[in-house]
This record gives C-alpha cells, structure tokens and sequence, in this order.
C-alpha cells in the first residue's frame, strides 16, 4: 500500500506491508523471512527515510534482531541486542505491552540497552537505529553477526543515512528480516511494518528572463534580469549577453556576464545589464541577446531585449573620467606599473589627457614606456592599456616616490592632478662584473728601459764582429 503527500516541492511517499510478522521462540527466523514491501514511482532525492515497526510486541525485545534490505543491496540493522528484559521471566502469566517504533536519521534517542525493568518491552516514539550488547545482566546471547538465510550478509550499516541520495536506487522490492537469537519468549509485529521516503526534485536550475523593452534615457539605461522559476540547489544557471552584429553606436557597459545560483526567489534581481548609446539626431534600435547556460543542463530559451536609443541632440562634450590606482609596489627587478583607469563616458567630442611624471626628489625612479595617456569620449568604464611603466634603480632599503599626472580636458575643465605612491623594494646592488688584469706597459721614454736596450744592443755588435775576427776562409 503506497501514501503520496505532497507539498511544494517536498513529497512524502509511504509503503507498507500491514500483514502481521509471527516472532516464534528462538532462536530463529520469524514468520514471514523476510516481510517484503514494493516502492515504486519514487524519484528526484531522498532527503529522508523513516521505517516504521507497528504493534511491537515481545516480553524479551533484547532477543530480536531486525535487518532492513534495499532493491540495490542496501542494508541497516535497525535493531538488535536493545530493549528492556523481563528479569522474572513471567512468560504468558504477564503478557508484553504493544508498541509502535519508528526508526529515522533524525531521532534523538537510540532504544534502551540491558536494562532489566519493571517497564517490560520497549515504550513507543522515534528511535535512531541501534545494536546494543549483551552484558551480565542481559538474559540473552548476543546477536549473531549475521542473519540466517536468505538474509544477506554484513557488513551491516547502522545509520538510515545510507539510503539518501538518487530516488533511483530505492525503487523495488524492500524486504524487513526479524528474527529471535534466544529460547524463553516469543512476540509478533502485529501491525506489520512500513517504510516512507521524503524527496525533493532532483537539482534544477532556475530559469531567468529579462525586460523586453529598454529605452536608453539620455543615452544609458539597463535591462533588469529577473528569476521566472527558482531551481533546487545546488544548481546555477549563466546568462551571456551581446548586442547583436551589425548593429553600430549600442555598446554593453557592464553585466554582459551573470550567474544566479539556486533556489532563486521570484522575480526581479539586483541584476541588470546596462548599456549606452551614442548621441545622434535620429531615433535609432538595437536588440540584444542573452543566452542561458545550465548546470545542470536543461533546454532554456534565449532572450532578446528591444533596446531603443531615442533622439539625442549634439552638446558640446563633456570630457570623459579617467583616474590612476593610487598606489603600486614595483616587483624584485624593480619594475611595474601603475593602472590608468576610465570611470565616467563623457560625450563626444569630449576627451582628456593625462600627462605623468615621476615628483622631485625621487631620483632613482623613472617612467620608462611614456607618461602621456589621451582619452576620447565616449570611452567606457575600465582599464586603459596600457598602463604607466615605471623602474626604480636598486636599493639597500626600500624608498617610496610619488607619481604625478596632470590632466587637460576639452572642453576646458579645471580639475586637480591625480597622485600614485609609488614603492621601490629593498634589493641589493649589483657587484662589479670579475675582469682580467691589465697588461702594464712600460712607457718608451723610461730611462731604465732605454739602458737596458742599449746594453742588449752593444751585446749583439760585440759578438758579430768578434764571429767575423774568428772566421778565415779556407
């Protein structure tokens, strides 16, 4: 017998088997082995299982044991060694209560273990699955490790945890093993037994949608993104937007790129996408489109927003913005650079130029790709490449410097120059490059030079005229 509950996206779906389950005296198997229960049409997550024992009856719950086992071989000792024992052994003369036990991952209480007491069996609530021991006081042996046949063997998980996840794998057969591990007491789960799942769908993405229409007041405005369906975590979804092709003076300022993550409430986001046009004495239209990527993936529809650029009349211009990091450390070779950035469009023909230099007093820094940057209106907000390259010579310790930018505008507007700080690390000096030894050459004009060669001189006269003296032809 199958129960649907549903509410929003959370579905409760119950199975059971209300045929009573006979626990004989042990030990052995009960009657039915196992007690079965078909699921099916459960699908998306499993989000939670609760297993249900109704009309619990046995004087000696410590000597049953119950096994649930899923279609895909899932297994959870739900209990086993636990419940309070009869002490006096009445038997018949004194017959156990009848309870409902519930078993879920989320109950706060395992079921009493070894515990001989005037309160006989085991009371009725929600209990997480538990395996209990067998001590001096228990009247029974521990459970075996395993269940008879044509129970599976372990290892057996303690925890319904074990059985969330993908609806897939709890669809089929489900099958409840009870046996009783010691002679002295029987019982019976009169009310059979049931198993619920709570399920939420699987991971879906939301689903966005954005203003059909945008008219571009003064040149700027945006598209609002909005959330038309919420998705289930963990999903996202991307949204990519461009002006279509061929169409001139519409540009994308900023938000051509967005991602909205799930659950999404309803409706309107902080998300926009804002574009400009330029000025131009006619009304002119553009479209643009935005493409939705999934993940998971799902087929979403692309969107198209009807983006008009009404009349605007010629001004005289209005200069763009354009600013400097205000500071930057260069890198161990002593070289880096300082980011030029537009921060405002301004109109055409409007435009800026920043002419930069390194302050006084900071000698051993230098502008080395050009201090001089010049902006045309309209430019959008960003980064302008490149930026200032500066280097700094090396340094014992570190030194600090100020990189200066005057700026000129037309149309004439008087504005304050902008300042960078500028660090150069510590880096030692470079040691002379080892060269060889000079070869000392001795002046010609030395005296001592000159004897010496006079000497060597007179040497060799000496001995050509004494050869010449000693030689006679024959």
């Amino acid at each position: 017998m199958a129960v649907l509950l549903a509410s929003g996206t959370v579905s409760a779906q119950t199975f059971s088997n209300p045929a009573a389950i006979d626990i004989p005296d042990g030990p052995g198997p009960a009657t039915p082995f196992p007690s079965s229960v078909a699921v099916a049409g459960v699908d998306g997550q499993v989000v939670s299982v609760a297993v249900t024992l109704t009309q619990f009856r046995h004087r000696n719950p410590d000597d049953v044991g119950v096994l649930l086992v899923g279609p895909s071989g899932q297994r959870v000792r739900l209990m086993s060694d636990t419940g309070a024992i009869d002490p006096a052994d009445l038997g018949e003369l004194d017959p156990a209560p009848i309870s409902t036990l519930r078993f879920t991952a989320t109950a706060t209480a395992s079921l009493p273990d070894q515990s001989p007491s005037p309160v006989i069996g085991i009371p009725s609530g929600d209990y997480l699955p538990t395996a209990g021991n067998s001590g001096a006081l228990d009247h029974s042996d521990p459970h075996p490790a395993a269940w008879p046949a044509p129970a599976p063997g372990g290892p057996y998980s303690g925890a319904l945890t074990a059985l969330l996840g993908d609806a897939a794998s709890v669809n089929g057969v489900w099958q409840l093993f009870v046996d009783d591990d010691t002679a002295g007491s029987y019982g019976a789960l009169l009310g059979g037994w049931s198993i619920a799942f709570t399920t939420m769908p699987s991971p879906l993405s939301p689903r966005l949608g954005i203003d059909s229409e945008t008219t571009l007041v003064a040149g700027v405005g945006a598209s609002v993104v909005s959330v038309v369906e919420p998705g289930v975590a963990p999903a996202s979804i991307g949204l990519s937007c461009a002006i279509s092709p061929g169409t001139r003076n519409f540009r994308i300022v900023s938000g051509a790129q967005q991602s909205v993550a799930a659950p999404a409430a309803l409706g309107p986001t902080s998300i926009v996408v804002a574009m400009a046009c330029d000025r131009q004495e006619t009304s002119a239209e553009a479209l643009l489109d935005c493409t939705q990527s999934s993940d998971p993936a799902r087929n979403l529809p692309q969107l198209q927003t009807r983006v008009i650029c009404p009349a605007l009349a010629p001004n005289p211009g209005i200069a763009p913005t354009v600013g400097i990091a205000p500071s930057t450390t260069l890198d161990s070779t002593g070289r880096g650079s300082v980011a030029v950035a537009s921060t405002g469009a301004g109109a055409a023909p409007g435009e800026v130029t920043l002419q930069c230099s390194i302050a006084p007093g900071a000698a051993a820094f230098r502008i080395t790709g050009g201090g001089t940057r010049r902006v045309l209106a309209p430019a959008l907000p960003g980064s302008i490449d490149p930026p200032i390259s500066l280097a700094c010579d090396p340094q014992t310790v570190s030194i600090s410097g100020t990189l200066s930018c005057q700026r000129s505008t037309v149309p004439q507007a008087a504005l304050e120059p902008l300042t960078a700080n500028i660090i150069c690390p510590a880096r030692p000096l470079m040691p002379p490059t080892p060269s060889s030894p000079t070869p000392q050459i001795i002046p010609a004009s030395n005296p001592i030079l000159l004897s010496l060669m006079g000497a060597v001189l007179s040497l060799l006269a000496w001995a050509v005229l004494r050869r010449r003296n000693t030689v006679r032809p024959s």
